[in-house]
Protein backbone atom coordinates (compact mmCIF):
# COMPACT_ATOMS: atom_id res chain seq x y z
CA UNK A 1 0.00 0.00 0.00
CA UNK A 2 2.84 2.43 0.85
CA UNK A 3 5.22 1.32 -1.90
CA UNK A 4 6.18 4.86 -2.98
CA UNK A 5 7.48 5.86 0.45
CA UNK A 6 10.85 5.29 2.11
CA UNK A 7 9.92 3.69 5.43
CA UNK A 8 11.51 1.66 8.19
CA UNK A 9 8.37 0.02 9.54
CA UNK A 10 4.60 -0.08 8.88
CA UNK A 11 2.26 -0.96 11.76
CA UNK A 12 -1.50 -1.45 11.35
CA UNK A 13 -3.57 -0.46 14.40
CA UNK A 14 -7.28 -0.99 13.85
CA UNK A 15 -8.40 1.26 11.00
CA UNK A 16 -5.25 3.42 10.75
CA UNK A 17 -1.54 2.95 10.06
CA UNK A 18 1.60 4.01 11.92
CA UNK A 19 4.53 4.57 9.57
CA UNK A 20 8.06 4.80 10.94
CA UNK A 21 10.52 6.87 8.91
CA UNK A 22 14.04 8.19 9.23
CA UNK A 23 14.63 11.86 9.92
CA UNK A 24 16.31 12.53 6.57
CA UNK A 25 13.33 11.04 4.65
CA UNK A 26 10.69 13.06 6.48
CA UNK A 27 10.07 15.75 3.86
CA UNK A 28 10.00 13.32 0.95
CA UNK A 29 7.52 11.03 2.70
CA UNK A 30 5.20 13.84 3.76
CA UNK A 31 5.32 15.41 0.31
CA UNK A 32 4.29 12.08 -1.23
CA UNK A 33 1.59 11.52 1.38
CA UNK A 34 0.08 14.93 0.68
CA UNK A 35 0.28 15.19 -3.11
CA UNK A 36 0.27 11.63 -4.47
CA UNK A 37 -3.16 10.65 -5.80
CA UNK A 38 -3.46 7.36 -3.86
CA UNK A 39 -2.81 8.95 -0.45
CA UNK A 40 -3.89 12.65 -0.39
CA UNK A 41 -3.34 13.18 3.34
CA UNK A 42 -3.97 16.91 3.06
CA UNK A 43 -4.58 17.85 6.72
CA UNK A 44 -1.97 17.84 9.49
CA UNK A 45 -4.04 17.61 12.67
CA UNK A 46 -1.42 17.22 15.39
CA UNK A 47 2.31 16.99 16.03
CA UNK A 48 2.99 15.12 19.24
CA UNK A 49 6.26 14.28 20.93
CA UNK A 50 7.37 11.68 23.45
CA UNK A 51 10.58 11.85 25.48
CA UNK A 52 12.66 8.73 26.18
CA UNK A 53 15.75 10.12 28.00
CA UNK A 54 17.50 6.75 28.24
CA UNK A 55 17.74 6.36 24.44
CA UNK A 56 20.24 7.99 22.11
CA UNK A 57 17.44 9.32 19.88
CA UNK A 58 15.38 10.43 22.83
CA UNK A 59 12.50 12.21 21.07
CA UNK A 60 9.82 10.43 19.10
CA UNK A 61 7.83 12.90 16.99
CA UNK A 62 4.45 11.79 15.63
CA UNK A 63 2.76 13.59 12.73
CA UNK A 64 -0.99 12.87 12.69
CA UNK A 65 -2.39 13.17 9.15
CA UNK A 66 -5.94 13.00 7.84
CA UNK A 67 -7.12 12.38 4.28
CA UNK A 68 -10.39 14.20 3.74
CA UNK A 69 -10.88 12.64 0.30
CA UNK A 70 -10.59 9.02 1.45
CA UNK A 71 -11.52 9.48 5.13
CA UNK A 72 -8.30 7.81 6.32
CA UNK A 73 -6.06 8.55 9.31
CA UNK A 74 -2.30 8.03 9.52
CA UNK A 75 0.56 8.63 11.95
CA UNK A 76 4.08 9.21 10.61
CA UNK A 77 6.71 8.67 13.30
CA UNK A 78 10.34 9.81 13.39
CA UNK A 79 13.01 9.66 16.08
CA UNK A 80 15.64 12.32 16.76
CA UNK A 81 18.12 13.31 19.43
CA UNK A 82 18.06 16.59 21.33
CA UNK A 83 20.95 17.92 19.21
CA UNK A 84 19.40 17.21 15.79
CA UNK A 85 17.32 19.71 13.87
CA UNK A 86 14.03 18.57 12.37
CA UNK A 87 13.02 20.13 9.06
CA UNK A 88 9.93 22.34 9.36
CA UNK A 89 6.74 21.45 7.50
CA UNK A 90 5.43 25.01 7.44
CA UNK A 91 5.64 25.19 3.63
CA UNK A 92 3.57 21.99 3.24
CA UNK A 93 1.01 22.51 6.01
CA UNK A 94 0.06 25.92 7.40
CA UNK A 95 -1.01 24.35 10.71
CA UNK A 96 2.55 23.08 11.26
CA UNK A 97 3.82 26.53 12.30
CA UNK A 98 1.78 26.60 15.49
CA UNK A 99 2.21 22.89 16.26
CA UNK A 100 6.00 23.04 15.85
CA UNK A 101 6.15 26.06 18.15
CA UNK A 102 4.35 24.07 20.82
CA UNK A 103 6.67 21.06 20.50
CA UNK A 104 9.73 23.33 20.58
CA UNK A 105 8.50 25.18 23.66
CA UNK A 106 7.57 22.07 25.65
CA UNK A 107 10.32 19.65 24.54
CA UNK A 108 13.12 21.73 23.03
CA UNK A 109 13.10 20.03 19.61
CA UNK A 110 14.36 22.65 17.14
CA UNK A 111 12.54 22.89 13.80
CA UNK A 112 14.78 24.24 11.05
CA UNK A 113 13.24 26.79 8.62
CA UNK A 114 10.22 27.54 10.79
CA UNK A 115 9.74 31.28 10.34
CA UNK A 116 7.93 31.83 13.68
CA UNK A 117 9.71 29.68 16.27
CA UNK A 118 9.02 31.57 19.50
CA UNK A 119 7.91 30.59 22.97
CA UNK A 120 4.22 29.82 23.03
CA UNK A 121 3.24 28.56 26.49
CA UNK A 122 6.14 29.65 28.72
CA UNK A 123 7.93 32.97 29.28
CA UNK A 124 10.48 34.13 26.72
CA UNK A 125 13.42 34.04 29.15
CA UNK A 126 12.49 30.63 30.59
CA UNK A 127 15.52 28.33 30.17
CA UNK A 128 13.82 24.91 30.53
CA UNK A 129 11.39 22.77 28.55
CA UNK A 130 8.64 21.52 30.90
CA UNK A 131 7.61 18.24 29.22
CA UNK A 132 11.10 16.74 29.17
CA UNK A 133 11.55 13.86 31.58
CA UNK A 134 14.62 15.61 33.03
CA UNK A 135 12.57 18.65 34.11
CA UNK A 136 12.69 19.17 37.92
CA UNK A 137 9.47 18.36 39.75
CA UNK A 138 10.36 20.43 42.81
CA UNK A 139 10.38 24.17 43.23
CA UNK A 140 13.36 26.32 44.14
CA UNK A 141 12.83 25.81 47.88
CA UNK A 142 11.04 23.42 50.21
CA UNK A 143 8.78 24.83 52.89
CA UNK A 144 8.01 23.09 56.15
CA UNK A 145 6.97 23.97 59.69
CA UNK A 146 9.47 23.20 62.48
CA UNK A 147 7.67 22.23 65.70
CA UNK A 148 10.67 22.90 67.95
CA UNK A 149 11.41 26.39 66.60
CA UNK A 150 7.70 27.07 66.01
CA UNK A 151 8.26 28.77 62.68
CA UNK A 152 8.17 28.12 58.93
CA UNK A 153 11.55 27.21 57.38
CA UNK A 154 12.63 27.56 53.77
CA UNK A 155 15.33 25.17 52.55
CA UNK A 156 16.92 25.54 49.12
CA UNK A 157 16.58 22.56 46.81
CA UNK A 158 19.61 21.24 44.95
CA UNK A 159 19.35 20.83 41.16
CA UNK A 160 21.82 19.24 38.77
CA UNK A 161 20.97 21.71 36.04
CA UNK A 162 21.56 25.43 36.25
CA UNK A 163 18.73 27.32 37.90
CA UNK A 164 17.59 30.88 37.52
CA UNK A 165 17.98 32.86 40.75
CA UNK A 166 14.76 34.49 41.87
CA UNK A 167 13.69 36.13 45.11
CA UNK A 168 10.07 35.13 45.61
CA UNK A 169 9.66 36.93 48.96
CA UNK A 170 10.35 40.41 47.53
CA UNK A 171 6.81 40.86 46.21
CA UNK A 172 5.20 39.89 49.53
CA UNK A 173 7.20 42.32 51.68
CA UNK A 174 5.09 45.28 50.56
CA UNK A 175 1.82 43.49 51.38
CA UNK A 176 2.73 42.11 54.82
Amino acid sequence: MFKFLILQKVIKRGNFFILQSRLNNLLLNLFCLKYFQFYRYNLLTTISCVDFPELENRFEINYHLLSLDYNKYLILRIKCSEFQQVESLSFLFKSAVWLEREVWDMFGVFFKNNYDLRRLLTDYGYPYHPLRKTFPLQGYSSIYYDLKKKKILYISNFFFQKKKEKNFLNNWSSII
